[in-house]
């Protein structure tokens, strides 16, 4: 996990701070009115949820990997996509 979380860190370091919005999934440059807006959110959530996914990956060394776990992976992912795609309205047309 620690592997995967370093690499969605990367997307989000690339989305943020180099503006590769072209990353972001589902990205229409013709509906977009702020791409460094949009940039900013999504990278910063995606690095957000990258530390995340680090951290429940060391947690696996001392907890079990019971469903209250996967659970609060889950809702805390589940978080951070809602955070984008009610932010991310204000960047579209």
């Amino acid at each position: 996990m620690l592997a995967t979380a370093a690499v969605i860190v990367y997307f989000g370091y690339r989305i943020r701070y180099r503006g590769d919005v072209r990353l972001v999934a589902g990205y229409d440059p013709d509906d977009v009115v702020d791409d460094e807006g949009l940039a900013a959110l999504v990278g910063g959530v995606t690095i957000a949820l990258g530390v995340v996914h680090g951290l429940y990956g060391l947690g696996l060394l001392y907890f079990p990997p019971t469903l209250a776990f996967w659970s609060g992976y889950f809702l805390v992912f589940l978080g951070g996509i809602a955070v984008v795609r009610v932010r991310g309205r204000r960047y579209t047309t």
